[in-house]
Parts: structure tokens; sequence; C-alpha cells
């Protein structure tokens, strides 16, 4: 395994285990629905970072293109 492979194993080891414990809060009486209403992150001035590492093992896995930003949320929030 190259180190670009390591990488992208370990970046989706994490990834893996942020699923597990968004499965686990689901459980919660008041679970996240994923919806984005709560998540304008502009709003409450704050800002999201991605390391190269996460947006390489993100543009690895999808065959979308990815769309311009039109504004201060992701372009992949969409009617939230």
């Amino acid at each position: 395994m190259n180190r670009d492979e390591q990488i992208a194993a370990k970046v989706e080891a994490v990834y893996r285990w942020i699923e597990a414990e968004i499965e686990r809060a689901a459980a919660h009486p008041r679970p996240c629905g994923q919806c984005g209403r709560c998540c304008d992150f502009e709003a409450f001035d704050h800002r999201l970072y991605v390391t190269s590492a996460e947006l390489a093992h993100f543009t690895s896995r999808t065959r979308l293109a990815i769309p311009p930003s039109a504004g201060p949320r992701c372009p992949w929030n969409i009617d939230g």
C-alpha cells in the first residue's frame, strides 16, 4: 500500500467512526434530521475547514462534478 492509499485508509477509518457516532446519536430523543436548517455556520460566524486528505478522499469517491459554491454554504447542501 503506497502512502496515498495509507492516508485514504486512515481517512476512511475516521469516517467510519463518525458514521457510527451519528448512528448512536440517532437514538437520542431529538436526533439530527440532517436537514441543514441548524447548520448555517456562517450565521453563527463558524468557519469549517477541510484537510487535503479529506478533500482527496471525497473527490476520489464521487463521480459527480463538485458544483461551485454560490455563497457561504456547502454547495452540496440543497434545500437546507
